[in-house]
């Protein structure tokens, strides 16, 4: 993880963490180009929002919970150490950095089962409201600059708490609590050229 990393700990309205700065710049072009190599096999790798859990957990039948395209590290590697972005991820959950002694919640938080979810947003997609089934969830957002999208925000609906999603800042907050992505506005061409709004989800858990 980044030396230059900033951790804020939050205990209200409710207990979650904003980590800034997440990776250098040596981590970041490592990562850029393993997403650009799943952009450029974009078919191959990418699922539909069903194939990627919850999307569609609705009261309305057939109706989708999420609009955009994802996958799942454990579905594409056997070995998690062969993914750039998945060994450098190891520093931060298994080095303490989630353990905040200021945290009601995260002190002594040291999870031993992650899973990794990688969720790509372009055009018109969003995730409606919903919550996650992990004593803690991840979301890091990634883009290449300069940003050429607009909306993709990150809401907890409950409280009103909105975040702008900046390049290389990640939150974790434990996943009982309701969050969105609001719809994302782009120009088709931008994301033929890889400018989408990348999540990279860490779904914790103990066993």
């Amino acid at each position: 993880m980044n030396r230059e990393c900033k951790i804020t700990v939050k205990n209200e309205p409710f207990p979650y963490l904003i980590f800034e700065n997440v990776f250098d710049q040596d981590a970041l072009n490592q990562i850029d180009e393993e997403l650009q190599y799943y952009f450029n096999s974009f078919e191959h790798f990418y699922r539909h929002p069903r194939e990627t859990g919850s999307a569609g957990h609705t009261d309305i039948p057939n109706a989708m919970l999420k609009r955009n395209k994802g996958f799942f590290f454990h579905d594409v590697w056997h070995n998690a150490n062969h993914s750039a972005l998945s060994r450098i991820s190891q520093e931060i959950f298994y080095k303490e950095s989630i353990s905040q002694s200021e945290s009601t919640y995260f002190r002594d938080f040291l999870p031993n089962e992650i899973s990794i979810l990688c969720s790509l947003y372009g055009d018109g997609d969003y995730y409606l409201p919903h919550k996650d089934a992990t004593l803690a969830t991840g979301c890091l957002w990634l883009y290449k600059e300069p940003k050429k999208w607009e909306g993709g925000k990150f809401r907890f609906v409950d409280y009103d708490l909105e975040f702008e999603c900046k390049h290389n800042t990640m939150v974790v907050f434990p996943g009982a609590f309701q969050h969105e992505v609001t719809e994302l506005t782009m120009d088709n061409d931008d994301f033929s050229d890889n400018y989408g709004r990348y999540c990279i989800s860490y779904f914790m858990n103990h066993r």
